[in-house]
């Protein structure tokens, strides 16, 4: 499970590195917050438990992830899981949230914020 959860972490990174467009929508004020925005939620996000949250439910609250990927897509990854990631930017800060799921069961769930350059 740790190497999980550091995997995680190394993915936050490279995504939030990677991604310099903003999402559409409005985290706050201007509008209601839509789409890959919902990551920003905290009461959403304490929705996610693991070993019990299901794909089906992740997907409930949050929509399809930007990616999806197994062992390919992130070596390192225990064989078996798949990892789903959301996206969201701000005019400040870049936002992640990083699933790794079992046999369609979360097994560890991951968001940071990093402050934009």
């Amino acid at each position: 499970m740790h190497l999980v959860t550091g995997m995680l972490a190394g993915v936050l990174a490279v995504l939030l590195g990677l991604s310099g467009c903003a999402t559409s929508g409005t985290p706050t004020g201007g509008g209601p917050a839509t789409g890959q925005f919902l990551i920003l939620n905290d009461q959403l996000v304490a929705q996610i438990k693991d070993g019990v949250s299901t794909k089906e439910d992740v997907k409930a609250l949050f929509g399809d992830p930007k990616t999806i990927g197994g062992q390919k897509e992130y070596p390192g990854l225990p064989a078996g899981m798949e990892m789903w990631c959301y996206q969201a930017a701000t005019q400040t800060h870049g936002h992640a949230l990083c699933i790794a799921f079992k046999d369609g069961i979360v097994q560890s769930h991951d968001r940071q914020a990093i402050p934009r350059k």
